[in-house]
């Protein structure tokens, strides 16, 4: 651990600042309902917050945003307006690529405002379970105001130190691409911007919390050179299928101060499919002689529910095996009597066939010894003792190595026969060097 908070605080002593060099705007309807993402940023447009974020996406999404600005500031004649599109897709187990298009303008002829046009390429690396890396790569385009064209980057990290709890930095703009005619005002000059985020999330069968955090310095590169700070704070609540974001963004920019309020709806439409509608305002943050003007957003968020990331290792496939003397290994020296117990953090997914359903198991397991084999118990009915596994066993899936990061249960018993709908109970078992049995708890599931 001592390790990875060392790395990241060279990180935060290097890394440059960060926006999309066409500054931050809001280009997330969940995330701007919630001030703060940069440690969350676990969707397709998490991108544009942190890009190391994508690496959390295990289904392949495709999310769109059209944004209904405020035009306080701006002239009355103007009617601003932002589109973007997202999507992922999986270079390998661990690399993952994500595209994207956005543009921001006014509908009002003639304008004042400069069109701006962003193509995003991110690539986002897992090193291991704790860790990812991001980069965005954005190609920009004014389409009006001088037609302009410029390059710029993004870096990111994203840090899970413990389970629940994740710590995201960013550098944006790297280049401080420098996009306009020379007319505009100020609130088109390059800026460089450095972000810090982070997120807890507390889970709970059909209901969830999550607490975020984030602080963002902005560099102005011209005219002069200036620096602005911002802090957010953001809560997300979903019960069952809605869900409910608050947020407040606050502190100084561009002389003046700063205070964001903002708010969020969810409703997601479950099946094969799942599909998440998004609402979002955002209060104009200067003052302004009227309480309700702000930013209006509306996003939708589509998950191809069979398109899944390929981390399905080969010895994850459920095997037909029972229960034999080798699962009662001969004890040695440094053996302990009983089962010794770890941690698991485990997700549930469900994959289709023309058989029925199937659970995938979405393994994160804490230890601090090295596993040589794994096995997933699937049981009818929660065992009060060990002893009893025998009596509720329906089915065990194996494999040598470490445990995977996923495995799936086919509905099937030992017999590969299918087994009715409804409440099943499983437990990942490991055996050390020294074939010490561990054992998770047992997690209750439903067999859809």
């Amino acid at each position: 651990m001592r390790k990875y908070l060392i790395f990241l605080s060279l990180v935060l002593l290097f890394l440059p600042s960060n926006s999309p060099a066409y500054n931050d705007l809001g280009t997330s309807t969940r995330a701007t309902g919630m001030g703060a993402f940069v440690g969350v940023a676990d969707e397709p447009s998490g991108v544009f917050y942190n890009p190391a974020g994508l690496s959390q996406l295990k289904n392949l999404q495709l999310g769109f945003l059209y944004a209904k600005m405020t035009n306080h500031g701006l002239g009355k004649s103007e009617n601003p307006y932002l589109f973007s599109g997202v999507s992922n897709f999986w270079l390998s187990r661990n690399l993952t690529l994500g595209l994207a298009a956005l543009q921001r303008g006014s509908w009002a002829d003639p304008t004042n405002i400069i069109t701006n046009n962003l193509g995003l390429l991110t690539l986002s690396y897992s090193l291991n379970s704790r860790i990812a890396l991001g980069m965005n790569n954005k190609l920009m385009y004014n389409s009006n105001k001088g037609k302009k064209t410029g390059f710029d980057f993004d870096l990111g990290v994203l840090f899970f130190p413990y389970k629940n709890f994740s710590f995201g930095l960013v550098g944006e703009n790297i280049l401080a691409q420098d996009m306009t005619d020379g007319n505009y005002g100020i609130f088109n000059y390059p800026e460089r911007n450095f972000k810090l985020g982070w997120a807890y999330k507390i889970g709970m069968e059909n209901k969830s919390t999550l607490v975020a955090f984030d602080f963002i310095t902005k560099e102005r590169t011209e005219p002069e050179k200036r620096h602005y700070n911002l802090y957010s704070i953001g809560l997300e609540e979903w019960i069952s299928a809605f869900g409910l974001r608050l947020g407040y963004t606050f502190g100084r920019q561009y002389g003046k101060d700063f205070s964001q309020p903002s708010f969020g709806l969810s409703f997601k439409i479950k099946g094969e499919n799942p599909i998440r509608l998004d609402y979002s305002f955002q209060k104009y943050p200067y003052d302004s002689d009227k309480t309700t003007t702000g930013d209006h957003r509306l996003g939708i968020v589509y998950t191809f529910g069979n398109l899944k990331k390929p981390f399905l290792e080969e010895s994850s496939q459920p095997k037909k095996q029972h229960i034999s003397k080798d699962f009662y290994p001969e004890r040695k020296a440094s053996y302990v009597p009983g089962w010794l117990k770890f941690d698991l953090d485990v997700e549930l997914d469900y994959l289709s066939s023309d058989q029925g359903s199937m659970t995938m198991f979405l393994l994160e397991p804490e230890l601090d010894f090295s596993a040589k084999r794994w096995k997933i118990l699937v049981a009818e009915k929660k065992p009060e003792d060990w002893k009893d596994i025998g009596n509720y066993l329906v089915r065990t899936l194996e494999g040598s190595g470490p445990p995977p990061s996923s495995a799936v249960w086919d509905g099937k018993d030992e017999n590969l026969q299918r087994v009715k709908r409804g409440n099943y109970y499983f437990s990942l078992v490991l055996f050390d060097q020294n074939d010490q049995r561990w054992a998770s708890s047992w997690k209750k599931f439903n067999l859809k």
